[in-house]
């Protein structure tokens, strides 16, 4: 469940010695459609001393049905007012659900593009379930958590005896297994070079050829690409197929960063803390007021983690700003410091206050700002907490 990865054919030693038998488990991760992992599914196959080739056939369909269930198949979790997931009340997401929706009438290549926490893998399920091929299997693959050996035999395949420690009756590729359905392809960006000319010719043949075999095989799959990178930039430095960019990229998606729209930020905090917390959300405004003061780099996955995080530290009850993450607390009292210096008067009016001065209502504000937690104010000042108590007893500062 921590890690979040399939385990597949592992031999079941217990359970063998039980059975007198020869026993396979496959365990395969269910993702809800954050990505977050809420489970597994688990098979058991009992092999026997013989039939193999019977089996391996069976271990195929089995693996193919593992990876990508139907998008008819939907987890509790999704049965919300959103229309499939996608929480937004802003223009520019509209735009994008408009464009999807166009999109999935067709079976031509889609890109996505967007910063990292944005929602690609979510539009492109959307997508999919919006389309003929809702019923068909949903395959995703992350270019960049497979490596660099083993990218084309898990994508196209291979027959047996093709390498050394390959299975023996050979293997089905990702492609194959999203056959009649879509492959979803998430970063397209950190494709190995060598593998996006394969890829090129699969889209254009239509067919896909297992390493070491003989014969092609004819697919047809609809393909949807997500990124965080600019790929026309790497076609400009060898690193990306020119060709390969133009073919995926027949209909573009692009979906702003969370910092383009931040109206939608009240909506999503609803929507996260109504499934983190169980119940309506509660949540003071001075803390909302500092989540859409925020910059998001890391977007909506940021801002869920966030919400998490305060509604553990709040006990489940009200969130104050206390309860936020440090680097939300440390970026806002960098931008106040900031308009407070870029509104300063002109130099020549300018009055000179004293070290001890600032240092004292520098204090006061970040005890004011942190409600009298000295813990806390001691971290974002900076300085121990025992340094706090000292300059606060010699300055004599009321923060109440």
């Amino acid at each position: 469940m921590e890690s979040g990865k399939e385990e597949l054919y592992q031999k079941a030693p217990l359970l063998s010695a039980k059975a007198n038998n020869r026993i396979l488990v496959n365990r395969i991760p269910v993702r809800n459609p954050q990505g977050i992992v809420i489970g597994f599914m688990s098979q058991l196959m009992s092999v026997g001393d013989q039939g193999w080739g019977d089996i391996w056939r069976k271990i195929e369909y089995a693996e193919q049905a593992l990876r990508g269930l139907p998008a008819s198949f939907q987890l509790s979790e999704t049965q919300d007012s959103t229309q499939h997931g996608i929480v937004s009340v802003s223009p520019l997401i509209k735009t994008c659900i408009e464009k999807a929706w166009a999109y999935a009438e067709t079976d031509e290549p889609i890109l996505i593009s967007g910063p990292t926490g944005v929602g690609k893998e979510l539009f492109a399920r959307a997508i999919q379930q919006a389309s003929n091929r809702a019923e068909r299997a949903f395959v995703c693959v992350n270019c960049a958590s497979i490596s660099k050996e083993f990218i084309n035999s898990e994508l196209f395949g291979y027959a047996p005896g093709a390498f050394t420690g390959a299975q023996r009756q050979g293997k089905q590729g990702l492609m194959e297994m999203a056959d009649k359905g879509t492959l979803f392809l998430d970063e397209i960006g950190d494709l190995p070079f060598e593998a996006q000319g394969v890829l090129l010719r699969v889209l254009e043949t239509h067919e896909v050829q297992r390493i070491n075999a003989l014969n092609a095989k004819e697919i047809d799959f609809r393909l949807i690409s997500a990124t965080n990178k600019n790929l026309w930039e790497m076609c400009r430095n060898s690193l990306f197929r020119e060709d390969l960019f133009f073919r995926l990229s027949a209909l573009p998606l692009n979906i702003p960063p969370l910092a383009e729209r931040t109206e939608d930020i009240p909506l999503l905090a609803k929507y996260f803390l109504g499934k983190i917390r169980g119940g309506p959300p509660d949540i003071e405004d001075s803390a909302m007021d500092l989540l859409l003061s925020y910059s998001w780099p890391g977007n909506v996955r940021e801002l869920r983690n966030v919400l998490t995080y305060a509604s553990i530290t709040a006990k489940y009850g009200k969130i104050c700003t206390v309860h936020l993450t440090s680097n939300i607390l440390d970026a806002t009292l960098t931008k106040v410091a900031t308009k407070y210096i870029n509104t300063s008067q002109p130099p020549i009016t300018l009055k000179i206050r004293s070290l001890k001065a600032i240092e004292r209502d520098a204090i006061n504000a970040t005890m004011r700002h942190c409600g009298g937690n000295l813990t806390r104010a001691a971290q974002l000042l900076d300085i121990s907490r025992a340094t706090l108590y000292a300059k606060l007893k010699r300055y004599a500062s009321s923060y109440k």
